[in-house]
């Protein structure tokens, strides 16, 4: 018996070892992979309207992980754009965020894409182009990019 107990033991250990590679427990190594979850919001500051109260100016800026990136004072008022109102505001999917506003007959929307290691900020709205407009309802172009450190 005690033969048995001894052979169902040193098997056991046998195992132990070959399941950690033949390492003891001091050999062993742990691989740790580490995700970053990249968090973006705006931060819209309504300022009032300017110096001639002409017009409302905002103060833009993007946030990244809370890290706030300006992006300049703006002559309209904005507000965020829900992510279920994009496609009627010609914004694409893969958008992150958007933004936007109405002032003096005009739309201007801003939004924000993730492209590799970097975001790029896009500005514009609907194509005021009354020739061009069936072919291409909104405008948008590159108003700033941000390198992700």
């Amino acid at each position: 018996m005690k033969k048995i107990l001894l052979i169902a033991l040193v098997g056991i250990a046998s195992l132990g070892i070959t399941a950690c590679g033949n390492k003891s427990a001091n050999e062993q190594t742990q691989t740790t992979t580490e995700t970053t979850t990249l968090q973006l919001a705006w931060k819209i500051e309504n300022l009032g309207m300017d110096s001639m109260g002409y017009a409302p100016v905002s103060r833009l800026s993007l946030l990244i992980n809370g890290k706030e990136e300006p992006l300049g004072e703006l002559s309209q008022p904005l507000a965020e754009i829900p992510a279920n109102q994009f496609a009627e505001q010609g914004i694409p999917a893969d958008a992150a965020i958007a933004c936007g506003g109405f002032w003096a007959g005009a739309v201007t929307n801003y939004y924000a894409v993730v492209m590799g290691d970097e975001i790029a900020i896009f500005s514009g709205g609907p194509n005021e182009n009354e020739e061009t407009a069936d072919q291409q309802p909104f405008i948008y172009e590159i108003f700033k990019t941000v390198k992700l450190r």
